[in-house]
């Protein structure tokens, strides 16, 4: 049973708990973002199903952000931790912007957020929800913040039954024009978030159930995105786009077979190139790229590669190979064709 009076719940969080407005993503609303409305984000919600269970409407106070990261939050400690004084319950909703996945980065700075908000108010409760990443969530996030929450004394909300519904993910069910918006939850995510939450508030045995397994990408076979010979490397770039949905959180290799004509003496200062553009749901994203390494005259082939981890929050991948640079007027581009591009994930 729930223990009497919730008087005060404090939401820290990201944009998922709640997103200022921001025009460039189509979004003019400031609750959690993608609810059609503000009773339908999980913060909303849940105060409605705990004032229904104890009948008062507790008050609550809300620290999202978009882009919100830990250490973001780290650096409000001050405010954090007066608004921590006042609360009963605190749901800590954090994880999808941040990264890599390790101890160091992830972690320890998750810790130390635990640490100040239970130094500011030992008599709270803290419940720490899963991360978002459908369709297959991301186990190694979960396991960190539950293993954090075991070894501090507060409470794990498995969110997978939210990651893992067809209609959770708000792309499923309405449409919006920017990805990163279709990525959040939709009303019927929200609700999972605020069902699961209550769950945990009102039966302390369900502190932390161990979330189903999940079927990884198939890693032995690549996926091929492009497959053909020309004779002539006349076309300057090539670009594919791809929902990051079944690579988030995951370590991806990208690769280019490049064909090399007989006797080409490679220009370092024109050389393909292989670049990832990863776009995230917040509207910021990150680019990486790498060079072709010349190979021995001998070989007519060669290899763009580039290796990197999936961000949680990604919602699309879109990839650029750059042939041949524009050419000057004292120098063409060494001719050159793409034979395949392919992307694996890893193990």
């Amino acid at each position: 049973m729930m223990r009497p009076d919730i008087q005060h719940i404090l939401f820290i969080g990201d944009s998922i708990t709640s997103h200022q407005p921001a025009p460039a993503l189509g979004w003019h609303a400031d609750w959690g973002m993608a609810a059609t409305t503000r009773e339908h984000d999980y913060v909303h919600q849940l105060a409605r199903l705990v004032s229904i269970h104890q009948g008062h409407i507790p008050a609550f106070t809300v620290f999202g952000k978009g882009g919100g990261t830990l250490v973001g939050k780290l650096a409000e400690s001050a405010t954090l931790a007066h608004a921590a004084t006042l609360a009963d319950i605190i749901v800590v909703q954090m994880g999808e912007n941040d990264k890599p996945a390790t101890a160091d980065a992830f972690q320890h700075p998750y810790a130390s957020l635990l640490n100040l908000l239970h130094d500011a108010n030992p008599a709270a409760r803290i419940y720490c929800t899963g991360v978002w990443s459908p369709p297959c969530g991301s186990p190694g996030k979960d396991a960190f913040i539950r293993e954090t929450c075991i070894r501090q004394g507060h409470t794990f909300v498995d969110i997978t039954t939210a990651n893992t519904h067809p209609r959770a993910r708000t792309g499923a069910t309405r449409r919006w024009d920017h990805p990163g918006v279709a990525w959040h939850p939709s009303d019927e995510g929200m609700e999972a978030y605020a069902t699961a939450l209550f769950s945990a508030i009102t039966d302390s045995a369900s502190l932390s159930n161990p979330a189903p397994p999940v079927d990884p990408l198939a890693t032995t076979r690549p996926s091929i995105l492009y497959r053909e010979k020309s004779d002539t490397g006349n076309s300057l770039s090539l670009i594919r786009t791809l929902p990051a949905e079944k690579f988030t959180g995951k370590k991806i290799e990208l690769r280019a077979r490049l064909s090399l004509p007989p006797s080409t003496v490679p220009d370092p200062a024109n050389q393909p190139k292989l670049i990832l553009d990863i776009h995230n749901a917040e509207g910021e994203h990150e680019v990486l790229s790498t060079t072709l390494v010349p190979p021995p005259p001998s070989l007519h082939s060669a290899d763009l590669v580039l290796t990197t981890t999936v961000p949680d929050n990604a919602v699309e991948l879109i990839i650029t190979i750059f042939l041949s640079p524009q050419p000057t007027a004292s120098r063409l581009p060494a001719p050159c064709a793409l034979q395949a591009l392919t992307i694996t994930a890893l193990p």
